[in-house]
């Protein structure tokens, strides 16, 4: 019984980390965007 706990702690910590890694792609992708979106914005207003 104690290997298959084992077996489950390492699956959920890699789980965790997955899941961790994939919010950070996301957050650092949706402030990319945000960025870009500001930038194209000033650049917009400075043309008109």
């Amino acid at each position: 019984m104690e290997k298959q706990s084992k077996k489950y702690d390492i699956k959920d910590k890699k789980v965790i980390v997955d899941l961790f890694v994939l919010w950070l792609a996301l957050t650092a992708l949706s402030c990319a965007a945000i960025n870009l979106h500001i930038s194209l914005n000033k650049l917009g207003k400075k043309e008109e």
